[in-house]
């Protein structure tokens, strides 16, 4: 499958600007627990800013790959999130300033941070993730197309219904180190309709975290699968 991340018109990620936006509203001015556990990911491979979270020793660097979420990283916490970039002043001297302020989902311990190029930086969108707690089965949803989605996964299974600019993490009754049919729906005409169907493996030590982007009239589909905190 051609990859949905060296898409042009994916580059812009109009649906992901309001991600969680209710969410984030109702999280400004929220004050959060003192530290949390931060895990980057990139939505496209790319150069990304050098960032650093501040943790409690001092600033921590962050990495993105398009591959595979980061380690988590344990940062100091506020509402919204300071990411720290060093720049130079116009005398020369090496300065930390704050470059963006990132929305923390209300209530969320962990997060998952994704990023992507933008112009000469890049934009930072906040998911609340409990991965720590996550199992092979709970499996993370995020859409970021301009229309709702349904997946599911089994022969059996109900349809979880994602709209744009929104995530779920759903526990799918699924068996270990076996495989899967999944499914994916949207409407068309206003009926539901299979735009994406295959067989996937199941593993003990991973769960599937999918995006839904658009290209152009498509809608495509990303798998990673994500290494579980009880396997690294």
């Amino acid at each position: 499958m051609k990859n949905p991340f060296l898409s042009p018109t994916l580059m812009k990620y109009p649906p992901l600007i309001m991600l969680f936006a209710s969410v984030f509203l109702a999280a400004s001015g929220v004050a959060q627990q003192s530290m949390i556990s931060v895990r980057p990911m990139a939505l496209q491979a790319g150069e990304m800013p050098e960032i650093h979270l501040m943790g409690e020793n001092g600033r921590q660097p962050v990495t993105f790959s398009a591959a595979q979420p980061g380690e988590p990283i344990l940062a100091r916490t506020a509402t919204p999130l300071p990411l720290y970039e060093s720049r130079t002043d116009p005398e020369g001297n090496r300065e930390w300033v704050v470059s963006q302020r990132v929305r923390i989902p209300a209530g969320a311990r962990e997060i998952l941070l994704l990023g992507w190029p933008s112009g000469d930086g890049a934009r930072y969108i906040a998911i609340a993730d409990d991965f720590s707690q996550a199992r092979f089965n709970d499996w993370l949803l995020i859409n970021a197309s301009s229309r709702s989605v349904a997946f599911a996964a089994g022969e059996e299974a109900r349809p979880v219904v994602v709209r744009p600019g929104n995530s779920d993490t759903h526990r799918f009754n699924l068996r270990e180190n076996e495989g899967v049919a999944v499914r994916a729906y949207t409407p068309v005409n206003d009926e539901p309709t299979v735009f994406y169907s295959t067989y996937w493996p199941v593993r003990q030590d991973r769960r599937s975290v999918i995006l839904f982007a658009d290209d152009g009239e498509r809608i495509l589909v990303r798998r990673i699968a994500d290494r579980l905190a009880k396997s690294r």
